[in-house]
């Protein structure tokens, strides 16, 4: 029962992961006028699956760690920081292909993050 649990949660958690990465990554791109990478295509059918795949695996491998000691509930909690963690990472690592692109827009500055990104989260 405890890799149902594991799975649901890995495959759940790394379908919302994914998908809020690719949308936060595409605005980035689309507003700090990334190439032509801000339609999307190459967020969605190249970073997307790797998202999903890496997630899943994070997901559920944190789970099934903490699941054997502690309550559910508090492996439930560490599979989602664990997809966070997967997911700030994710946005650090590619929000600057090339970590060259100078930002021509007005709304990023030279890293290309954007005005709304909040300066509460490093990236």
């Amino acid at each position: 029962m405890r890799w149902v649990w594991a799975t649901v949660t890995g495959l759940a958690l790394a379908l919302v992961t994914s998908v809020a990465t690719v949308l936060v990554l595409g605005r980035m791109w689309g507003d700090c006028e990334v190439g032509g990478a801000g339609s999307g295509l190459s967020l969605l059918f190249i970073y997307g699956p790797v998202i999903w795949f890496g997630t899943a695996v994070a997901a559920a491998g944190t789970f099934l760690a903490v699941d054997w000691r502690l309550p559910r509930a508090v492996a439930m909690l560490a599979a989602v920081v664990a997809a966070i963690g997967i997911a700030w990472i994710s946005i650090a690592h590619v929000h600057n292909p090339g970590g060259d692109y100078p930002s021509t827009s007005a709304s990023c500055d030279d890293e290309n993050v954007p005005d709304w990104w909040p300066d509460l989260i490093p990236i």
